[in-house]
């Protein structure tokens, strides 16, 4: 019984130790986010955002919301190309888009009108936004303040916890236990970069959250 307590210690320690290591590194990212409208300044709901990795080729999509909004909260620090198709409007594409650590570049995306086969193509010149801390940029480089923000920053720590429990010889029950935010910091999204909403919801203000503490648990047989 002892030793099973102390295995059962070691594994939490062992778990907790990892995961914060992980979740250290996982914040070593940058966002993308902005509203997609058509050529009169309204908003376009239901757009498809494509955000492709150079070095990789590994495309994220998100699509824009009642607010014409769409946001890519983590993304790994690269240079990547954000891509929009829509039936009616020429394709966008912005290229040389340098994601740094906890950079939060602001790309607003105003669709042409016109056939799929003409691309409208733009060379990003968005600030770059370096640092060693997870939680803000602190090293400005570049040419300008072009759609760029210094967010907030993260303060996540996950945690996951796996135990297996052989009941017969060929099988096994397996436990797993984990909890997002696990210490339930509060994780504010980054300011509106939106310069035609000059209202208490409009540019540089913080709206909204992601989301608090989830925890869930699951247990498999295995056999």
């Amino acid at each position: 019984m002892i030793l099973h307590r102390k295995s059962v210690l070691g594994l939490i320690a062992a778990a907790a130790v990892l995961l914060t290591a992980l979740s250290a590194k996982a914040s070593i990212t940058g966002s993308i986010s902005g509203t997609v409208t058509d050529p009169s300044g309204a908003v376009l709901v239901g757009v498809r955002v494509t955000v492709t990795s150079v070095s990789t080729g590994i495309e994220s999509s998100a699509v824009s919301d009642a607010k014409g909004f769409s946001r890519f909260p983590v993304l790994s620090v690269d240079t990547s190309g954000v891509a929009v198709n829509q039936s009616g409007f020429r394709p966008f594409l912005e290229s040389g888009v340098k994601i740094d650590a906890n950079s939060a570049i602001q790309i607003d995306i105003r669709m042409q009108l016109g056939q799929m086969t003409d691309t409208v193509t733009v060379e990003s010149n968005a600030v770059q936004v370096e640092t060693q801390s997870t939680q803000m940029g602190e090293v400005i480089e570049g040419d300008g303040m072009r759609r760029s923000f210094v967010g907030p920053g993260m303060n996540n720590f996950n945690l996951a916890l796996l135990k297996d429990t052989k009941i017969k010889d060929t099988e096994e029950l397996q436990f797993r236990a984990e909890a997002f935010n696990v210490f339930n910091h509060e994780q504010f999204d980054n300011p509106s970069g939106n310069f035609n909403n000059p209202g208490p919801n409009g540019f540089g203000f913080v709206t909204a959250a992601r989301d608090p503490r989830i925890m869930q648990m699951a247990l498999k047989q295995l056999f």
